[in-house]
């Protein structure tokens, strides 16, 4: 083991050591959803705590907190349309502190924890840390699910996107294609209405009420008229004949749906060393201390001249105004002010708008990350990270 490695091993006993007591914290602030005065504040407390939670766990590679914290955000994030109980929602939630709470005294004992589900779909490897259209590590293929029983249509569809590079799960039946969607996170859903059990309109339906990390991906249906389409508000967003054309449509709406998708054959950016002439000071506005400490651990390699934190939206415009560093690494979701109106306010400083300024976030949707680009950000790290990868993510954006 060295030194790194033995450095990040201790940075993760102590990051378990603590989650116990920040466990029970988040214990009471569930409690306290029964205060109806206080429940909204309480669930964005909830929420921020659980994300920070997952971030960090992922760094260390503790996949499973970090996919159960994954499940639980994305139940707070349905709280509203689930429209439960206060006294529901108490019991579910408690429910994965109890799980988390047992996960993490079995990994401060030494044990072993089986993966999740939805480890699959958190993977990660190194083709996928640099894009090809936008400037984003970790910019994946994206991932559509078909749900249809014709072979014919299945292979026609793959044969159509061939050239780029998608990630496909196929189901068979509505009703395997609803288990999975209850489970993992898809771009985008294809279905055909005859896909006994559950037809394709009843699964669009089920879809959208239902406890799901895709109660808002896009679903087109595949159907041989257009019968179906006398409703009001239809859970899908189009249809698509199956005719000689339809080929033809799918791989417009794939474009439309995925401007930033790369081709199989595209080269992906070489990234270059910055030098310490090139980057002289780096300031972190993120409110996790261990993710401070990781960032600054992962930069070791980087010859920095200076180094700062700041540890919310606030107190991190007041100190790029002061130091007025030459990159910018910027969390998303802050207790006092979000990343994107700290990234508003700093533009408005004439010294600091153009300045590099990096999202670090877990939002992994590639809708949520190219609004960021929009923004103007130079480029996104997606949390979790990899302290030893780190560095040469942060440089293949500077050198883009």
């Amino acid at each position: 083991m060295d030194q790194m490695d033995a450095e990040i091993e201790a940075m993760k006993n102590s990051f378990l050591d603590e989650l116990s007591d920040s466990l029970s914290e988040l214990e009471n602030l569930i409690l306290s959803l029964s205060d109806e005065a206080r429940s909204q504040n309480s669930m964005i407390l909830i929420h921020r705590r659980i994300h920070s939670i997952k971030g960090v766990a992922g760094s260390y590679s503790l996949q499973a907190i970090s996919n159960i914290c994954h499940r639980f955000e994305d139940q707070l994030k349905l709280a509203e349309a689930q429209e439960s109980s206060a006294e529901t929602r108490i019991e579910f939630y408690l429910k994965f502190i109890d799980e988390l709470r047992s996960t993490t005294d079995s990994l401060r004992q030494g044990g072993e924890v089986e993966p999740s589900k939805t480890d699959e779909e958190h993977s990660d490897d190194s083709d996928n840390l640099y894009g090809a259209s936008i400037t984003t590590v970790r910019l994946t293929p994206p991932k559509i699910l078909i749900i249809e029983s014709s072979q014919t249509l299945i292979r026609a569809i793959v044969r159509t996107l061939k050239d780029y590079l998608v990630d496909f799960s196929v189901a068979e039946s509505g009703y395997e294609g609803f288990g999975r969607l209850l489970h993992f996170q898809y771009d985008w859903i294809i279905t055909g209405i005859r896909v006994d059990p559950l037809d394709g309109l009843s699964l669009s339906h089920s879809l959208r009420t239902a406890a799901s990390p895709n109660i808002k991906t896009p679903i087109t249906i595949l159907s041989s008229d257009r019968g179906h389409e006398n409703e009001a508000s239809p859970p899908w967003n189009e249809t698509i004949l199956k005719s000689k054309s339809f080929q033809e449509e799918i791989f417009s709406l794939f474009l439309k749906r995925f401007p930033n998708s790369r081709k199989i054959d595209e080269p992906k950016p070489t990234p270059v060393m910055v030098s310490a002439e090139q980057l002289k000071s780096i300031l972190l506005i993120d409110d996790s201390k261990e993710i401070h400490s990781l960032v600054k651990l992962s930069l070791k390699s980087l010859k920095t001249t200076d180094f700062f934190s700041a540890f919310g939206g606030r107190e991190g415009i007041e100190m790029a105004k002061q130091k007025k560093p030459e990159v910018i690494l910027l969390d998303y979701m802050m207790p006092d002010v979000d990343g994107p109106e700290v990234f508003a306010a700093l533009r408005k400083i004439p010294q600091l708008a153009k300045t590099k300024i990096i999202f670090l976030t877990a939002r992994d949707t590639e809708q949520e990350r190219n609004e960021l680009i929009k923004l103007g950000a130079k480029g996104i790290i997606q949390k979790p990270f990899s302290p030893k990868l780190f560095s040469k993510q942060l440089e293949g954006i500077l050198n883009t």
